[in-house]
């Protein structure tokens, strides 16, 4: 797919504009692993399609740290995407698009989130379903101008709100003012627990320890702020680096 797609452009078939973007075009699509979108996509919404119910899907300000986290990079995504949009610059309008469904809400927050909606308690469990299902559904239609007929039928699968259109096609796409989630602190705090979990399963693979192998994990902090971060985000900790404390 990706050679069709060089050669496109490479005939004239295909026009990139601004031109200068080929170079970019060329340099993706001939570095990039192979990743199924599709394929992620459909996993990733089955939570908020077949175990959530909706009333109205308010967010309430009460939600867990983690929670707060991806609805910041929800409302960082719909920015980036609007913005793109305007300036015609579609190489970074999909690469937001990429990395919010694939890195920030399948590999980190629906990884996360997994303890919290089987053994969590009822109150955890209900904002983490309702933060899970803002941000797929503003996902589907951050992604429907690009692929239309797949994001139409995993929205057609999420429960539907009362105000909500019978087709993602005719719906709003979403608004920078309708996602005032921004939190740079909690943005931060994540990042930090991320390194430590990439050192963490850095040292794990040295060992040739696998995920089903639960380890103690002790870390050494440099400041109080280190130590209040690392604490509030110990669940995430533990679940994405295998540790058992």
């Amino acid at each position: 797919m990706a050679r069709r797609a060089i050669a496109a452009v490479e005939s004239g078939e295909l026009k990139l504009i601004p031109d200068y973007h080929v170079a970019t075009w060329n340099r993706w699509l001939q570095s990039n692993r192979d990743w199924c979108i599709s394929r992620q996509l459909w996993w990733g919404h089955r939570i908020p399609a077949y175990f959530i119910t909706v009333t109205d899907g308010k967010i309430t300000g009460k939600e867990s740290i983690m929670d707060k986290w991806i609805l910041s990079r929800a409302a960082y995504a719909v920015s980036r995407c609007n913005t793109d949009m305007d300036t015609y610059n579609f190489t970074q309008y999909t690469t937001t698009l990429y990395d919010f469904w694939l890195y920030d809400l399948c590999d980190i927050y629906l990884e996360s989130v997994k303890p919290v909606i089987s053994s969590g308690t009822e109150e955890a469990r209900e904002r983490a379903k309702a933060a899970l299902y803002h941000c797929v559904e503003t996902g589907l239609r951050l992604i429907s101008p690009v692929m239309p007929f797949l994001s139409e039928e995993l929205w057609q699968h999420l429960p539907r709100l009362p105000n909500h259109p019978p087709s993602i096609v005719v719906h709003a796409y979403p608004e920078p003012s309708e996602y005032p989630f921004n939190d740079e602190q909690v943005e931060a705090d994540v990042a930090f627990a991320m390194s430590v979990i990439r050192t963490v399963r850095s040292l794990r693979s040295d060992y040739e320890l696998t995920n089903k192998t639960k380890t103690d994990l002790y870390a050494s902090v440099g400041s109080e702020d280190d130590h209040r971060c690392l604490t509030s985000l110990i669940p995430l900790i533990e679940t994405l680096a295998s540790s058992n404390k």
